[in-house]
């Protein structure tokens, strides 16, 4: 219930049975080590740790674990954060990370005002929840595996999520400029984006976009790998009505017109490259 001042010192909390909780007061540290075998809940807005996290409790627990933890430091590193059940991490400020999060049965949700930059794994047997006041989410590192849905809602932040493990099930983003990535199939259940914004998506299976993200101006869609899929996912999109035929002469008069300005088809074959390669024709792939 006290205050906990360590100033630029370090606080370790353990609790080989049973809960760390805190009911009240503050904890102000550069260093927080919790450690717990069922629950961990340090979630007092007026926590102030400055420095590394690490917050775990016992994944194999016969009962349920999780972790609540809120901090109002203006910058942190959550190097771990593991429970069996929920892991619900709030920031005033910006987060990194090093260490891996992890639910084992349960939803990670994380709440960053001002952005977070992702260092380590995301695992999530439910869904996942990635929250910033219009600043970037991105990822530096590790994978993001998610067996529910997954919401990410920069604002007018940018989303940057492109290693190539990711792996999803139903992701709906919202943000500036947009990169993800992921393995086996990229399905993209609802998009909003600001003006005049980027969008880059790649899944190693395949990509389905929701008719809104066509009917908000998306003009070129990459598919590698299951280009048929999405033909026939549009085409059957169209036929019901949920993009209108219209919408795709638009993109399409707009890439050809793109394509005459550049002279591509005057000039279609490209200049050689110099490894000594034969040269390609535009548009031929």
């Amino acid at each position: 219930n006290a205050n906990v001042n360590a100033g630029a010192g370090s606080v370790v909390l353990t609790a080989p049975i049973g809960d760390i909780r805190q009911l009240a007061g503050g904890i102000i540290a550069a260093f927080l080590s919790a450690t717990a075998d069922a629950t961990i809940d340090l979630n007092q807005s007026s926590n102030n740790i400055s420095g590394d996290v690490s917050l775990i409790t016992n994944l194999g627990t016969g009962g349920s674990s999780l972790v609540q933890f809120h901090n109002s430091a203006s910058a942190f590193n959550l190097s771990n954060a593991v429970a069996k059940g929920n892991v619900t991490i709030a920031a005033a400020g910006s987060m990194t990370t090093d260490g891996s999060i992890t639910s084992g049965t349960g939803n990670v949700s994380i709440n960053a005002l001002n952005g977070m930059s992702l260092g380590d794994d995301v695992l999530a047997a439910g869904t996942l929840t990635l929250l910033s006041n219009n600043a970037n989410i991105a990822q530096v590192a590790g994978g993001l595996v998610v067996g529910g849905a997954t919401t990410i809602n920069a604002g007018s932040g940018d989303i940057s999520l492109l290693s190539g493990s990711n792996n999803f099930n139903g992701l709906a983003l919202t943000a500036g400029h947009v990169g993800v990535s992921a393995t086996g199939l990229l399905s993209v259940t609802s998009l909003s984006q600001t003006a005049n914004s980027d969008l880059f998506l790649s899944g190693s299976a395949g990509l389905a976009l929701p008719a809104q993200a066509i009917n908000a101006g998306i003009d070129m869609v990459m598919t590698p790998y299951d280009y048929r899929t999405f033909i026939a996912t549009l085409t059957q999109a169209v036929a019901q009505g949920d993009v209108a035929q219209e919408r795709i002469d638009d993109a399409v008069s707009r890439i050809l017109r793109v394509k005459f300005e550049q002279g591509l088809f005057e000039q279609p074959i490209s200049a050689p490259p110099s490894s000594g390669e034969p040269a390609t024709v535009v548009g031929s792939a």
